[in-house]
């Protein structure tokens, strides 16, 4: 039987775990709302809650979605029973869904911290100077975070596109744990692996320029 491309380096470099401090975070790094809150006149310190409040939204769906990757195994080669790819499915689909909501999230942040804002009863005054803030100093950043969420989903759509093929190819090729893939003789499963393989080094190398351009600002 043909062995097919084995795919350990691509392992690692698909939908990486993204360990980027938050467009904030850097400027608020271990600070203590609750004291810092008692120093700022009133509207400040809403402004700070709020902006504390949206922060630990961030870093809880980003929790998740890192919690939700580290269960996910992309090695084929220890798939032995249909039952696993169905498994490996089922968590496939709960990152993207929790990546979907991360995504939210950002893609949100202005309508968040406004609605939050105005529930404190800040001033349209200081809602336009902070919004306005915002948007001047994390446009560029957030963008980029966006599009290394979406290459995530991407990614990990490639990898249900993959299970869904040994699924559908199920009896037709044996696993390959010494190589870290698959061995068939279906010249129709071997196209469409190794084209999905290419595809999910392609997105990682995408990823990786997102990342490089981030961690350089």
């Amino acid at each position: 039987m043909r062995t097919q491309n084995p795919f350990p380096s691509l392992i690692p470099r698909t939908c990486r775990k993204i360990f980027i401090p938050f467009f904030i975070v850097l400027s608020l790094a271990g600070f203590n709302y609750n004291a810092l809150s008692k120093e700022l006149p009133p509207e400040q310190a809403k402004i700070l809650e709020v902006l504390s409040v949206y922060i630990d939204t961030l870093k809880s769906r980003q929790a998740t979605v890192d919690e939700l990757f580290d269960k996910i195994d992309f090695n084929v080669g220890t798939i032995t029973e249909i039952s696993h790819i169905k498994d490996r499915k089922a968590k496939l689909n709960e990152f993207i869904d929790a990546n979907a909501e991360l995504m939210d999230a950002r893609k949100n942040a202005e309508a968040m911290l406004i609605a939050e804002l105005n529930k404190r009863g800040v001033s349209q005054k200081s809602i336009d100077a902070y919004i306005k803030g915002y948007r001047d100093g994390q446009t560029e950043q957030h963008a980029l975070l966006l599009k290394i969420d979406i290459t995530n989903t991407q990614s990990m759509e490639v990898w249900l596109s993959i299970m869904d093929l040994l699924e559908s190819k199920w009896g037709v090729w044996e696993p390959y744990p010494e190589n870290f893939s698959i061995q068939t003789e279906d010249e129709e499963l071997i196209e469409k692996f190794n084209k999905f393989l290419e595809r999910t080094d392609s997105i990682a190398n995408e990823q990786a320029k997102y990342i490089a351009e981030l961690q350089s600002q």
